[in-house]
């Protein structure tokens, strides 16, 4: 593993391998870090490593309740604002769309046995259902962890 140098000061990392998480190895370090900060007197390494079972089963179902809130809860805003504006605006333009045709009919009973209102309802269904199941496939399939390592800083003539 090599050393690290910023400024006067390099990082030991064989200073404490407690703080390393246990399901890594030191070549997948560098492969999973996706950010560093450096602070006076340490440098905090955040990692990100598969999510466990337990979270995705949670964004996917959450995901298939209301589409969108497991992007949310994965960490990804815009996108899960996407999928819930989606869901709510789908089913507003398909009636909005077959409104035209369904105005011919004068009353109520007529309207409900009318083959345009149930072609409405079908694609409305089918377009909810379809976003629903993207949204939770994509919330499982980006579903992280992060985990977050301190080490200390180190004096520069440290060797390793």
């Amino acid at each position: 593993m090599t050393v690290q140098k910023t400024s006067n000061y390099q990082v030991n990392p064989y200073y404490n391998q407690q703080t390393v998480p246990t399901n890594m190895h030191n070549q997948d370090l560098n492969k999973n870090l996706v950010d560093i900060k450096e602070h006076s007197d340490c440098f905090e390494y955040v990692y990100e490593n598969p999510a466990s079972t337990g979270k995705k089963v949670g964004v996917g179902v959450a995901s298939a309740v209301f589409p969108g809130v497991g992007q949310m809860i994965n960490g990804q805003w815009g996108k899960g604002f996407a999928f819930l504006g989606s869901a709510l605006v789908a089913p507003i333009l398909i009636a909005l769309c077959a409104s035209k045709s369904l105005m011919k009919y004068t009353d109520i009973e007529s309207l409900l046995k009318s083959p345009e209102l149930r072609k409405s309802q079908t694609a409305t269904t089918i377009a909810v259902l379809a976003l629903k199941a993207f949204s939770c496939f994509d919330a499982v399939k980006n579903a992280k962890k992060k985990e977050t390592v301190i080490m200390p800083k180190q004096p520069a003539n440290y060797s390793v």
